[in-house]
């Protein structure tokens, strides 16, 4: 990796989503250089000839992400139908657990639902065995069985709709086992927790094999020495084949104070039948700060309108702009009313730049999984705000055309703000930098 200009935001933010996910078996190498141009370049060389002659052989688990509706991974080949243009997520959880769904955007956009998936496995078993396929839906939260047979060559072929699933894949020729997974609701990849306050978790227990599993016991745990447990331990005295248990509001905990926006921590779920290991779910968070309420008058709702001279802060040149806004797509009269999209700027009193004051940032929604009547279906990108650092990112929200009349919704937003820093000490180059503000608004949507 390498220390100037836009780069060293971007490695340093790589660096610890990596570190993170990985913590026993991640390295890297800095070069720590100042200025506009790459360095260190032979050091980066022997870096990468040294890791990549290391053996690597394909784990029991894994994970792959296709930006293709058809490829092949590992043996199995994926082909997906779709009205969208689907990023598939593909993973290995466990030897017969098997977990795909397409998102229109990733981590945390909404699993797609029309979608049509055929997976042909390489060779599991021996050909022409009878196996029972345990089939989670992430978006109905349903369960369903089905029995195939394998191949001569010892493959399954599935043919899956949409919503996403987790398979258990049960080969009724070997003994019966239970196989357990947790799962979050709607897929939820990444989490917020406020500083401060106690958090917990919501989460799914789904027994895909085909044996009762008994005496179940998960553990929660973290390498963040910061995070404080008051619950840590949750057991199960049993949960039948093909059956599932809502774990609500478990593992109460306090997280770290807040540190900075690019600052990932995790939570370890480690689950065990009858004293056995049976694996680790590892739940990515990021620890924020308090998140003030603002009122509707720090916000501008854009739903198919222009707003004229709102000032924007310009992080190249690090000065506000009044400029003219336009986004969403509805009647243009402010107000979020069913089947409307809106784009949400929020005022802040002090973004990142000692410039930037009173002006209005653009946001994303964290908290569409928790709200019944709230769709995010992609994300809006303004390419070149930040000339070459991150790309400035919104989520457009859709409001269900079935929300209740004066309904008050309750939005928890990311607000984005960035800034050119021409006098960053680590750098003789601009640091092109990122921070992420957080504000809560009880927003008065489908007025009438």
């Amino acid at each position: 990796m390498t220390d100037g200009d836009w780069l060293k935001f971007n490695d340093w933010k790589m660096k610890r989503r990596f570190q993170t996910a990985y913590p026993d078996n991640f390295s890297f190498h800095m070069a720590i250089y100042p200025n506009h141009w790459a360095a260190d370049i032979p050091e980066q060389l022997d870096f990468h000839m040294k890791n990549f002659k290391i053996a690597a052989p394909i784990p029991e688990e894994w994970n792959h992400i296709s930006p293709f509706p058809s490829f092949e991974v590992l043996g199995y080949s994926v082909a997906v139908e779709s009205s969208q243009s689907p990023i598939v997520l593909m993973e290995k959880l466990a030897p017969d657990v098997l977990k795909v769904r397409c998102k229109p955007f990733i981590p945390d956009g909404p699993v797609l639902k029309d979608d049509k998936m055929t997976i042909t496995t390489p060779a599991i078993s021996k050909g022409q065995e009878t196996f029972e396929i345990i089939n989670y839906n992430i978006a109905s939260d349903e369960i369903t069985r089905n029995t195939i047979t394998s191949s001569e060559s010892g493959s399954l072929h599935l043919s899956l709709d949409g919503g996403g699933h987790i398979l258990g894949l049960n080969n009724k020729s070997v003994k019966r086992k239970p196989m357990l997974q947790l799962a979050t609701n709607q897929d939820q990849t990444y989490f917020y927790f406020e500083e401060g306050v106690r958090n917990n978790l919501d989460l799914k227990l789904i027994n895909l094999g085909l044996e009762t599993a008994r005496h179940v016991v998960i553990t929660a745990s973290s390498a963040d020495p910061y995070i404080k447990f008051t619950d840590s331990l949750i057991l199960v005295d049993e949960l039948a084949s093909g059956a599932k248990v809502d774990l609500q509001k478990v593992f109460e905990f306090s997280a770290r104070e807040y540190v900075d926006t690019m600052y990932i921590s995790s939570l370890n779920l480690e689950i065990s039948i009858d004293g056995q290991d049976m694996g680790t779910r590892k739940i990515f968070f990021y620890p924020v700060p308090r998140s003030p309420y603002i009122t509707q008058s720090e916000i501008i709702v854009l739903d198919g309108r222009t707003v004229e001279e709102v000032p924007i802060f310009r992080q190249g040149p690090n000065e506000v702009n009044y400029v003219a806004i336009s986004g969403g797509q509805g009647n243009g009269n402010g107000i979020l009313e069913p089947g409307e999209e809106a784009l949400i700027y929020v005022k802040l009193p002090q973004g990142m730049g000692p410039k930037d004051v009173n002006t209005f940032h653009r946001t994303q929604l964290m908290n569409y999984q928790q709200n019944p009547y709230v769709h995010v279906e992609s994300l809006d990108y303004l390419e070149k705000f930040s000339q070459a650092g991150a790309t400035s990112v919104a989520t457009p929200i859709t409001l269900s055309e079935d929300c209740p009349e004066n309904q008050e919704l309750e939005l928890w937003l990311k607000v984005e703000s960035l800034y050119n820093d021409k006098d960053d000490p680590t750098s003789n180059a601009t640091i092109y930098a990122q921070k992420d503000y957080y504000r809560k608004v009880k927003l008065k949507v489908n007025v009438r």
